[in-house]
């Protein structure tokens, strides 16, 4: 079993890249930097630190993920009195909002590729065993993070 989850879920998140990547490639914006800009989205307004706590990932990739967002014109930073870019907030340009448009429609369609053959009532079984996954690994890294402060 541990081996089959492992193997699955990295093969349909590695899918998903890679058709983001093949649909992407001449709008010139990765997998990596579309996640970005769809939680900025959902989020709105944001610094770097708050969108690294939303995608739970370092600052360091915030930071180089936001550079290259700002040079494609993605996304922009408004001064918020601060003189490093950091503590700046990002918001999402038309540009930015124009291309997560077309990523939402894309997604769409890959999601209705995967769902054909399944039946709603596998769906839910699906959605509710994925929760229950989740949140046991929420629960497990939290009792470890819990044990180091110990």
């Amino acid at each position: 079993m541990n081996a089959f989850l492992e193997n699955h879920l990295h093969s349909i998140k590695k899918q998903l890249q890679h058709y983001l990547n093949y649909t992407f490639k001449d709008s010139n914006i990765k997998s990596s930097e579309i996640l970005f800009l769809r939680v900025l989205k959902k989020i709105g307004k944001t610094s770097q630190i708050c969108l690294a706590k939303h995608l739970e990932c370092d600052k360091s990739h915030v930071h180089r993920i936001t550079n290259k967002l700002l040079e494609k014109g993605f996304i922009s930073f408004s001064d918020n009195n601060a003189t490093k870019i950091r503590k700046n907030i990002i918001e999402i340009t038309h540009q930015g909002n124009q291309i997560i448009d077309k990523v939402d429609s894309a997604m769409n369609n890959w999601f209705a590729q995967l769902k054909k053959g399944i039946s709603e009532e596998e769906l839910d079984v699906f959605k509710t065993v994925v929760q229950k996954i989740t949140q046991n690994s929420i629960n497990f890294n939290l009792e470890k993070e819990n044990d180091k402060d110990i």
